[in-house]
């Protein structure tokens, strides 16, 4: 396989191909996720690689399956070859741990790291030694030390949304459990003070936490301050009635009780909560789970499907056959409310509990479906199966739980489903138990291969939709305005969702009349009302207007402004150029309008519009804020992503020349971007922003933002290979400096164009734009430009196998670049002159032009063109059978390639390394080499790999796949 050593990407990490003994690990993720290797701390700074490591660590010698950690480190939407890609992974937290320190197994893959070096292992262990520990005095010690192992969130710094949810929740919740238990025993000593003082913190930490409350309350009337007892319990008493619609629980209302009554509160326990270990599930007495959300209060109407629903429930059983019930209908008809109000009515025919689970199949906040490995795990600790009974991997865990409802009678709801593929797994296998599904998708499939019975939910009738009004508003409120009743019913579409909103909305506000809410949806008419149900509209547009109204001016002006964002996503910076004020306002704003559910906080710091809420924004914008005031807003905010982008690209490149930026206006906000790392992350995540934005640019007559945003971008589009998105945006620089007349940048759109051309190989195209960017260059007398062109060319060429041709384009390059003093362009050429005597077999004078090139590129620094040359020495060094000078060249270039994160050039210097180690007789480093360069070009969608594969694969000759 041919390919030259000029034509360069840029990869993250570097992996190790060397087998090594495992390392001294420690891990820690209560909190920022903390490597320690071999007593050395050691940063991982990708994201999807720390996810890789917490997965692995916390299951601390255990494998892990591709499926599980594939699930964690793309959030549940994994790419099409999982296995491929985790191995690329696995083979780059290798590079970072150390080659030993993960394994392979059948079952996946486990991290060699001592239970006790990993902070979450340590704590479980810790809190089950204290609940076996009968003296409180060593329970007390064994707690202090469990909570003390805690830094903050856990996996604060680990970006799996999965992991945060199901192993980061359940973690919290065992640390808030532990505190309880530990705030007992000081109660119980008399250290009433400081557990007042923190519990008082807490409370505000965990609002809605009665547990908590409780032994605040018991704190305060111990510490004799019975008055703030009873404020305390008003606080929670409020809370709950506010957020929840509740009451306070039993405990809470008995101390409050004793409060008024001047009863002693000291010696009972505050409030029972969860034990420190969930029961075993070879305890005397079974776990009976009761899962069931609560039923909606207001439920009303569908005493037809409730009678299918009971017929199917108390039908005949088939031995061995699970009986599956599967109500299904269109979004907002209450399926969910259906479906939980008759299991709470059934929940006595079944005495071995009820199971729930959301598998988000459908969910309107974006959220990723629940993967049905995850449910099951969640099922098998609400059946009391103990932690250390669960085996590792998700197939084995299946097993489990169908064995454990095997002969139980249990009722489980599965709300919210995907398809049949998300439910199948969750069948269980027994005929003891029922199972309830509700989804928006007819699953015929289901219902044909496992025998579902569909339980079809439509739109309410006439009389239905009255009835919830009456049930929500009063019968007397509805029956004196039937007119406006009746307008609702229609302007809703009988759809029970939007009933319950108009409902809930006149609950509030019992001084309107209801003509009131009646004129306010039938005066909505516009771009929302595409969403129809049967033949009447229900108008999203008004029910968005009450959230709106609620908002303050100024979040009212941002939300507005934000149908101008270039992006999806925007940031608080982002947010704050736009609305042209401090970030610390917009943080404000950002808050408040994600508090009335108008955004949505996608990831950490990045806040998304939903699709109809742009469009309601544009409607508003285009009616309540002038063209000045819009057209200021979007200069801001492509000011903003030009600005924080430009420092970005020298971070990515700090010997790339950069380009002349007008100053930004005051109110621009711009990201505070501290190294490479956080550059390349900046880029990654605005990628896509950033080229609408340039698109925007050009649009709206912003020429030079055109092409200066295209510009930003250029080079990151090129690392990674993005090669459609770097053709599409140099047309837009093109077209725009051609508007603006500006020959040098057409000439450097030319030339960024012919580049791409060439590496998709449209070779035409290629050097008709690159002739063109010369015929520029030479006009304006640009003679670095001109070398710049040359190497392009001689690249292109190369491509071809019309190496003598790209020798004379590398030459011409260096006579210019030294005519020029560009020694950067000078050292590059030389190089380029090397290599291609190298593919004409001219190997020693390789080493000579290379050799001049690596002394320039040392002096000035640049370790990207360093590693190319040493690539190149290496490759003349190997074809001369000098093969250890051949393996020191190229591991020097694997270390250049891995500070300057090259992910193409790192893969053919692996694959050269591999030839080297064949000659040298080490067919297994070779292989290993070899492998790790073909899951880097997998990863990339490289052709290199189709051919890097057959090489590999072919007998016979171990160094063919270097040729």
């Amino acid at each position: 396989m041919d390919s030259d050593p000029i034509r360069g990407r840029r990869v993250e990490s570097r992996g190790s191909v060397a087998s090594q003994p495992a390392p001294r690990l420690a891990v820690r993720v209560l909190g920022e996720l903390v490597l320690v290797v071999d007593g050395r701390p050691v940063t991982v700074t990708t994201g999807r690689l720390r996810v890789l490591l917490a997965v692995l660590a916390v299951a601390a010698g255990r494998a892990v399956s591709v499926d599980r950690l594939a699930g964690a480190i793309w959030d549940g939407d994994p790419p099409a070859n999982i296995r491929r890609t985790v191995q690329t992974y696995v083979a780059r937290l290798r590079g970072i741990v150390g080659t030993g320190a993960i394994g392979k197994t059948p079952g996946g893959y486990l991290l060699r790291v001592d239970p006790t070096d990993v902070d979450t292992r340590r704590f479980e262990d810790l809190l089950t030694l204290a609940a076996r520990t009968p003296d409180p005095a060593a329970r007390y010690e064994l707690l202090t030390r469990a909570l003390q192992l805690w830094r903050g969130t856990p996996f604060e710094n680990v970006p799996s949304r999965l992991l945060a949810e199901s192993e980061g929740a359940r973690l919290h919740e065992r640390y808030l459990t532990a505190l309880e238990r530990r705030v007992d025993l000081d109660l119980a000593a008399g250290r009433t003070d400081a557990v007042v003082a923190e519990l008082s913190e807490l409370a505000v930490r965990h609002p809605l936490r009665e547990s908590l409350w409780a032994r605040l309350l018991v704190a305060f009337d111990r510490a004799g301050r019975q008055a703030e007892a009873l404020a305390s319990y008003e606080t929670i008493r409020a809370r709950l009635a506010d957020e929840l619609g509740v009451a306070p629980g039993p405990e809470l209302q008995q101390i409050f009780a004793d409060l008024l009554a001047g009863h002693p509160i000291g010696q009972q326990k505050p409030a029972e909560t969860a034990p420190e270990e969930p029961p075993r599930a070879d305890a005397a007495q079974p776990v009976v789970p009761r899962q069931l959300p609560p039923p909606l209060d207001a439920f009303t109407g569908r005493r037809a499907e409730l009678k299918e629903l009971d017929s199917h429930g108390a039908g005949t059983r088939v031995p061995g056959a699970t009986r599956v019930v599967l109500v299904h209908g269109p979004a907002g008809v209450g399926k969910t409310a259906l479906a939980v109000g008759w299991a709470h009515q059934a929940a006595d025919r079944f005495p071995d509990g009820q199971l729930y689970v959301n598998l988000r199949g459908f969910d309107p906040a974006g959220d990723a479906a629940v993967e049905p490995a995850a449910a099951v795990r969640t099922f098998l600790d609400a059946l009391g199966v103990a932690p250390d009974a669960i085996p590792a991997e998700p197939a084995a865990q299946a097993a489990l739980y169908r064995s454990r409802l095997a002969d139980r009678r249990l009722l489980m709801v599965l709300d919210n489903a995907r398809d049949a593929t998300q439910v199948r797994p969750l069948l269980p296998s027994g005929s003891g138990c029922l199972v309830l599904v509700t989804s928006r998708d007819q699953m015929p499939g289901l219902i044909v291969s496992d025998g579902a019975r569909p339980v079809a939910v439509d739109l309410f009738s006439d009389a239905e939709a009255w009835e919830l009004l009456g049930r929500r508003l009063g019968a007397d409120r509805v029956s004196r305005e039937p007119g406006a009743v009746e307008r609702i019913i229609r302007r809703c579409g009988q759809l029970p969702l939007a009933l319950a909103v108009v409902a809930a909305r006149a609950a509030i506000h019992p001084e309107f009349a209801l003509a009131t809410f009646a004129a306010e949806l039938e005066a909505a008419d516009g771009g929302l009302d595409a969403f129809t149900v049967t033949d009447a509209a229900t108008d999203l547009r008004a029910v968005f207007s009450w959230s709106y109204r609620r908002l303050t001016p100024a979040a009212a002006r941002l939300f507005r402004l934000l149908a101008l964002q270039p992006g999806a996503e925007v940031t608080v910076p982002g947010a704050a150029s736009l609305a042209g004020v401090p970030p610390r306002r917009a943080r404000q704003l950002v808050a408040e309008l994600t508090g009335a559910h108008l955004l949505t906080e996608r990831v950490a710091g990045r806040y998304g519009l939903h699709d109809l809420l742009r469009r309601y924004a544009t409607e508003l914008s285009t009616v309540y804020d002038d063209e000045a005031d819009r057209s200021s807003a979007l200069r801001r905010v492509l000011d903003h992503y030009l600005h924080t982008g430009a420092a970005a690209a020298l971070l990515l490149d700090p010997k790339r020349l950069p380009i002349a930026l007008d100053r930004p206006a005051p109110e621009v906000s711009v990201e505070p971007l501290r190294d490479r790392a956080e550059a390349t992350a900046w880029l990654a995540a605005e990628r896509t922003t950033i080229l609408r934005a340039a698109a925007l640019a050009a649009e709206n007559g912003l020429l030079v933002h055109a092409w200066q945003l295209v510009w930003v971008v250029a080079q990151f589009l090129f690392i990674h290979l993005y090669w459609a998105d770097l053709i599409a945006s140099q047309v837009i620089a093109l077209d725009a400096t051609s508007r603006l007349g500006d020959r040098a940048e057409q000439a450097r759109a030319h030339r960024s164009l012919g580049s791409a051309y060439a590496e998709v190989d449209r070779y035409e195209e290629a050097y008709r734009s690159l002739e063109s960017a010369r015929r520029l260059y030479e006009e304006v007398g640009d003679a670095d430009g001109q070398a710049i062109v040359c190497g392009i060319l001689g690249s292109a060429l190369a491509g071809q196998h019309r190496y003598g041709e790209a020798t004379e384009q590398a030459w011409r390059g260096w006579q210019l670049a030294r005519a020029a003093g560009d020694r950067r362009a000078e050292g590059n050429s030389l190089n380029e002159v090397g290599w291609y005597q190298a593919k004409l077999g001219n190997y020693a004078e390789t080493l000579i032009q290379c050799r001049r090139a690596l002394g320039i590129l040392n002096e000035i620094g640049d370790e990207r063109g360093a590693a190319w040359a040493w690539s190149s020495v290496g490759y003349a060094e190997l074809r001369l059978h000098r093969r250890r000078p051949a393996l020191y060249s190229y591991r020097k270039a694997i270390d250049l390639f891995e500070r300057t994160g090259d992910r193409y050039s790192h893969a053919r210097a692996l694959r050269w390394l591999g030839d080297a180690h064949a000659e040298l007789g080490d067919p297994d480093a070779a292989r290993d080499a070899r492998l790790a360069a073909l899951r880097i070009l997998d990863d990339l969608g490289h052709p290199d790999a189709v051919r890097l594969r057959a090489a590999i694969g072919r007998r016979g000759n171990a160094s063919d796949a270097g040729r």
